[in-house]
């Protein structure tokens, strides 16, 4: 069994690529994966970060390949992760934040869970925040009025509309601790047969930033379902609403339409 990591990196601090990659050998080594190739994709150009990996990393195991990709400028996370993903040979692909950490026995119980269920073609976590809350990694189909509220992240707004948020967000799912079939799910965590994803031809090209993963799970769907798994465990240090200068306001403007446009408006 042969899994393949893609890790987009862009300004990230060191210590959260370090402990990302530390909590993905940690996983990895609890399982029967034979091989395991880490990708980090470098969209900044730091040029230190490849001194750092060599010499963090000049020891590890012969199961694993660590690999760094710069040089190509900022192309956005989905065509970053494009990059490490479209090669051949593996079994499994997993799309990863590189503030996420890995819990243990997620390889395990996820892996084992893809090879009983065939029809399965990717799996969702469930994802803690730095607290140790749960944090909504799976959506239904939006509203712009929701991804509006999400977006402006307003105290007494988000008490106001508290249950299209709840709604929006599947807190109904997340809470229930059962395996349920999903329409969207989180870019932070993506794991797929390799097979699925070369099939769909990784994310589109046309999303810079904002709904890439929307995308991604709408048409992995129609391929199969698209699952969250709530003993799949990882904690995300970067969730939240998104932040509100205009230049991210200009790309979650611009990735909204082009959602929308594709797959149907809904406005409240």
């Amino acid at each position: 069994m042969k899994l393949l990591v893609s890790l987009v990196v862009y300004k990230q601090s060191w210590s959260l690529i370090e402990n990302v990659i530390d909590s993905l050998i940690r996983a990895v080594n609890e399982t029967k994966i034979l091989f395991a190739s880490i990708v980090v994709v470098d969209n900044f150009g730091d040029s230190a970060l490849s001194k750092k990996l060599s010499h963090r990393y000049s020891n590890i195991n012969e199961m694993f390949d660590l690999r760094l990709i710069q040089g190509q400028g900022n192309l956005g996370y989905g065509l970053g992760n494009n990059l490490a993903t479209n090669v051949l040979g593996y079994d499994y692909v997993l799309v990863l934040n590189p503030d996420v950490i890995i819990h243990q026995g997620v390889f395990e119980i996820a892996l084992d869970y893809l090879s009983n269920n065939n029809d399965v073609v990717l799996v969702s976590p469930k994802i803690l925040n730095e607290k140790g809350t749960l944090e909504s990694g799976v959506k239904s189909y939006p509203s712009v009025f929701v991804l509006l509220l999400r977006f402006l992240n307003n105290k007494k707004l988000n008490r106001l509309f508290q249950k299209k948020l709840a709604d929006y967000e599947n807190h109904q799912v997340v809470n229930s601790n059962s395996i349920t079939d999903v329409n969207i799910v989180s870019g932070c965590f993506m794991l797929f047969r390799s097979s699925i994803l070369k099939q769909l031809g990784g994310f589109d090209s046309r999303y810079f930033m904002y709904f890439e993963d929307f995308d991604l799970s709408f048409r992995a769907r129609k391929l199969g379902r698209v699952v969250y798994h709530p003993d799949v465990v990882v904690t995300h240090y970067g969730g939240g609403a998104g932040r509100k200068g205009l230049k991210h306001i200009k790309y979650f403007s611009s990735s909204m339409v082009k959602f929308f446009n594709r797959y149907g408006w809904k406005l409240v």
